[in-house]
Order: C-alpha cells, then structure tokens, then sequence
C-alpha cells in the first residue's frame, strides 16, 4: 500500500488540480427458512410491509416527497441505511439455494457476483445480530462465487474487501476458518483483473480509453494488495504488489485526467463551480458517472492520507457533479445505459456518504448530506425492500408478476442487490465517521442551471415548481440517450412528481426530435456545443447527422433554444432552413387519454397526470408504437410532423405539464 501510495505522488503535478483543499422459479424453500421466518416477520416488518402496490408508485407518479436537506445527522442517516441493509439481507436469506447461490425472481437463474455481495451482507448482519446460520449461510454463498468467479472484476473487490473484514471479526468462528482459505486462494490466482473479450477490451489496453471497468479493476487490485502476504512468500507478494501498483497507478492517473473540470452550478441560491463528469465516453451515462465516483471515492478512502491531491480533487468534483444534475426526486439515472436501476441510488449514497466524510468543508459536507438523504428516501419508497429485496428499476416495485421489459440485458434482481447492499453497507461506516454539519441544498433545490458542457452535454434546470433536464448530443441508438428535453419533473403538494414519461429503451435508434426528414432518410439532432444562463435559457448549437453521435452534416450552423414556457412548460424555438418535414416524436402511458389538435396534443394519463405538445405550426399526426421503459411497462408513442414552407421563420415548440 505504501508503494502504490509513493507510486500515486509521481504523477500528481501533471493532473489537473481545480479543488485547492480537500474539500429462477424457486426450487424448493431456503435453508433455515422456516427459523428465519419468524424474524423476519418481526424484524423485516418493514421488508414485508412496506411493498408498494404497482399502480401507486409507477405510472409514474408517485415518487417519495422530496427529503429535506435537514434530514438527520450523519448518525441518523447510517442508522436508515443499516436499516435498509437489514432488512434486504434478511429478505433475500429466504431464497438461498443448497449451492449458497440466490435465484433471480425473474429470470429464473441464478445472480451473477451479487451472490458474494449479498453473502457479506448476510455475515455482516448475522454478526451484529449474533446470527451464526446467517453467518455461516453468508460464507457458503462466498465460498461459491471464490469455485466459480465470473471474472468481471466486481467479485474480485467485493470477496477481497470481504476477505479483510471477515479475517478481523470471524477470526476464530470455524467456518470461515475452513472457508478462508479457498477465497484467499481464489483472490491470489485471480491477480489484477482485466477485461478480455470485446470492444471493451480494446479499450481496457488502450491508455487514451476510458470506462468505468478500468476503475473496478485498478480498486480491485488495492483491496487485493491490501491483503498482504497470507499464503505466498515474501518474494512473491512483493512481486505481486509490484504488479498491481503498475496498473493501478496508471488507471487512477487516467481516472483523474478524464474527470470533467468545466461542470457548474449557476443561480443565486446554490452556486459553484469545480464540478466535473467522470463516464465512459463517449456516451457518458449518467448511471456510471455515479459508479465511477463512488469507486473513486473508495480509492481516495484507501488511500487516506496519502490520496495525491489532484486525485482526491478529481473525486471532489465528481461528487458535485452528482449534485448537479441529481433531480429533486433523488433520481441520478434518468437517461442511457442503466437507466433508473437500483444499484446506482445506492452509488451515489455510498459516493456522496464518502463526500462527505472526506471534505473538510462543511458547507460541502452539509450539501452531500442533504444529497443522501434525498437518496435514501429515493431506496425506501421508489425501490421499497419486498420479498426479494429491493426493486430492480422503479416500475416492479411491488409488482405481483415482474418481466425485464425496458431494463438493459445484463441487469437482474440478485446481481444489482448485491452490488447495492454492498455500497449501502459502506455508505453506513462513513456515515457513522462523518461529522455532522449544518442544513444545505442541492442544486435542484433552488432555481438556477447545473451545465455539463463537455461530458454528458447536459444541463439541468430548476425554475420555480419545474425541474428538467436538457441533453445537447444525441449519442446512441437507444432512445435513452436521446436529444433535447429528456426528463421533467413538477413539484405539487411538496411532493416531486415526473412531469413526463422518462425516454424507453429501443432496438434501433428513435428519437423525441426535432429529426429532420430528408429523401426518406432520418437525421437526429446532435449538438456541437451547450451554454446556459442562470435564468434557465439553454441554446445548442449543432446540425443533423444521419447517425446518433455523428457530426452534423446538415444544417450544421442551427441554434435550438430552450427556455421556461410559462409556470409548467419547457419551449423549444429553432428557425427553419427552406422547405423541411420535422419530425417530433412523444411518449405517454399505454392507456392514456389522446386528444388530437391541429397544432398538437393533449395527453392525459391512467393517473391523471397531463401533458400538452403545442407548436406554432399544423402538425399532422400519426401513431408511433409501443416501448418499454425502467420506469414503465407500456408507453404508447404518437409522431407528430410539421413541414416548413421555407424562409427565416422559427419553429416554435412547447411541452406544458
């Protein structure tokens, strides 16, 4: 550790420094069932109780009631996510197999490295509450992951931090005296991860190339070094230290090169700067920004006080830009890859948790608090804990007969339970180290603009009972990561509510528009550059190009602006080139009320929730098919095409809640 740390200081004076401070159908019941049940009728009450039924949480609408920034102490809010962790551990030990692996409810197979995660979890809980099966169950549920690894790179962290906290607190219980030995051998052989197969491993041997497996991987080799020598010789270990603080000096200088430094908050009641994005170019999802700070944050944590400063700085600017573009509702996934999935709410608590612990600031530390809880609130009704733990993505909480229909591929219930209790677990030490400091806000608290305009492209706007977001680029086939006016939420009776349905997941690349029709060819929007103004003006400007991420080739001189339209309405003003045909393309819940005007819509939901899209132009209407989104099952489409006449004459179109 102290050879990594010396390594790490090389490097710090070429980093850019912008903080000066550190601021499966079941097969038979669970073992131990039966024993369990009781308690957890007791105990995980809560678990149990609190299931929200479908319909009243996703249609969407009914999101937690904004937490206030004052929520609790650091203490209060450990004591919420241990809460949390107990009673999903405790929900998901009745669904252990003989094997020690957890069935997936839907998918009926078993979880990937979720499995070890939700073991620790069970061996953490089981000792606080002097459990010894849901100890033993917990290593027998690591034991398997250490005989059959996925080689990915999470399990390599998670058993290698499980390693060192189970050889300090179960050093004299017998199973894990029997089982340590397995995991140590699995973790020595397992050496730094890397990634093999794919574009992905293009990337991973590629210096310039940044994704966030580079990252699991450089924090899996400091835990594993952080073992020390248990079952090599000295020569050995030192070779192997040697070995993993090569690579993972090189991935944490590129982590801190590749983190943002243009990101800002602008608006009289919460203004800053320092803020920056750390993703996976060159789509930059919002979900894994979230995952790279939070994995950043562990590092600089490792670290202590040996962290570089530029690298503890590059986590610093990380952690306000979760803030920054964090809606009023908790929610820090709202577009691309990972769209609203239950493993990043529980990233940004365990990132803004470390935030706070580490800075020093404590205007900063109050504004990761307040960050935290707004998260915590977000796990405890969105993704409310039930029979299996907590909800994939927001729509199956509570649902009876759950499908993965809008949710990536990769995703399931046990892989991303485990990977949330995990950061839950660690975001409950910090919280319990962490000073208290006074009330602050987030940026979605007050009005003003947090603007990206380098990484994600995107700004985030608050202006009295409005929040949304806009995205400049449009960078994928996938319609989550689509252009221009992509999440809206609307604050009635003190709760934050979306205003709108959140972008589906798509097969090929479909668009909210405005696209430009041309000779049967459909070119999406895609903007060169995005500026804004603290009073919620945001101009892109850019062209069309015939493919997602593209450069423009169309157009390429066009400025679309976007500006509050009215208390609940967002507008959208371009001026037309010669004779074109837009198209514009709206989403709404199958089931919803359509009314059809000459010059747009009026939608009215299953829940009552309404939304307006009015141009200043005839537009002609078709339907546009049926999607799936991680925040609903069904969403029905309209497209809406306007043709232009020609001149200078400008588009003009309005969204109104």
């Amino acid at each position: 550790m102290t050879e990594l740390s010396e390594a790490l200081f090389r490097y710090e004076a070429t980093i850019p420094n912008a903080l000066d401070s550190r601021d499966v159908q079941e097969q038979g019941i669970g073992r131990h069932t039966a024993r369990r049940l009781g308690a957890l009728l007791l105990t995980g009450a809560i678990a149990l109780g609190t299931t929200v039924a479908k319909d009243a949480l996703f249609s969407d609408t009914a999101i937690a009631q904004t937490a206030p920034a004052s929520a609790g102490t650091p203490q209060i809010l450990a004591g919420q996510t241990n809460t949390l962790v107990t009673s999903v551990t405790e929900a998901w030990a009745t669904h252990q197999l003989p094997t020690g692996q957890f069935l997936d409810p839907v998918e009926g197979r078993v979880g990937g490295y979720g499995g070890s995660m939700i073991g620790q979890a069970m061996i953490e809980t089981g000792v606080a509450n002097n459990d010894e099966t849901l100890v033993q169950d917990g290593i027998e549920a690591e034991l398997h992951e250490a005989n059959n690894p996925n080689n990915g790179g999470f399990e390599k962290f998670s058993l290698a931090s499980a390693y060192i906290w189970n050889q300090t607190h179960l050093a004299s219980d017998p199973n894990w005296q029997a089982a340590q030995g397995v995991v140590s051998s699995f973790l020595r052989a397992s050496g730094q991860a890397t990634v093999t197969s794919g574009g992905e491993a293009t990337c991973y041997a590629e210096q310039n190339c940044w994704d966030n497996l580079k990252l699991v991987n450089a924090y899996a080799g400091i835990e594993l070094a952080a073992m020390g020598p248990t079952n090599q010789s000295g020569v050995a270990a030192a070779s192997h230290e040697a070995a993993l603080t090569s690579v993972t000096e090189k991935v944490l200088k590129q982590a801190s090169i590749n983190t943002g430094t243009d990101a800002s908050r602008r608006g009289s009641g919460l203004h800053f700067g320092n803020a920056g994005i750390l993703s996976d170019p060159t789509r930059d999802p919002l979900a894994y920004h979230e995952l790279s700070t939070m994995l950043l944050g562990h590092v600089v944590e490792a670290l202590g006080s040996r962290t570089p400063r530029a690298l503890d700085a590059a986590f610093q600017r990380s952690a306000r830009a979760i803030l920054g573009l964090m809606a009023p509702d908790g929610d820090g996934a709202y577009i691309g890859r990972g769209q609203g999935q239950v493993w990043n709410v529980a990233a940004m608590t365990d990132a803004l948790a470390i935030a706070a612990h580490d800075t020093s600031n404590p205007v900063w530390r109050g504004r990761y608090l307040a960050g935290v809880a707004r998260t915590l609130t977000r796990l405890e009704t969105v993704y409310a804990p039930g029979p299996y733990g907590l909800a994939l993505v927001p729509r199956l909480a509570g649902d009876p007969n759950p499908n993965y229909l809008g949710v990536d591929n990769y995703a399931n219930t046990v892989q991303y339970n485990g990977l949330a209790l995990w950061e839950l677990d660690d975001a409950t030490q910090e919280l319990q180290n962490t000073q208290t400091a006074p009330p602050e806000s987030i940026g979605a608290d007050t009005n003003g603009v947090f603007i990206d305009p380098s990484h994600t492209q995107f700004a985030a706007v608050r202006k009295g009972d409005l929040w949304w977001a806009i995205h400049a680029g449009d960078t994928g086939a996938d319609a989550r990561y689509d252009f221009g006016l992509v999440a809206a939420e609307r604050l009635i009776n003190g709760t934050w509510l979306p205003a709108m349905p959140y972008r589906p997941l798509t097969d090929i690349k479909t668009s909210g528009g405005p696209v430009l029709v041309s000779h049967n060819e459909h070119l999406v929007p895609v903007g060169n550059t995005i500026t804004a103004s603290a009073n919620g003006v945001v101009k892109i400007d850019g062209g069309w190009s015939p493919s997602a991420g593209g450069a423009p080739s169309v157009d390429k001189n066009t400025q679309w602006v976007y500006r509050p339209a009215g208390k609940n309405g967002v507008n959208l003003s371009f001026q037309e080139k010669g004779s074109k045909n837009y198209q514009f393309q709206v989403w709404y819940e199958e089931g919803s009320k359509v009314k059809v005007t000459s010059k747009g819509l009026n939608v009215v939901e299953p829940d009552g929730r309404q939304e307006t899209y009015l141009f200043n132009k005839s537009v002609s209407v078709l339907p546009g098919g049926l999607y799936h989104s991680a925040y609903d099952e069904n969403l029905a489409s309209s497209i809406l095409t306007m043709r232009t006449k020609g001149g200078d004459n400008t588009v003009s179109y309005t969204t109104e809640f």
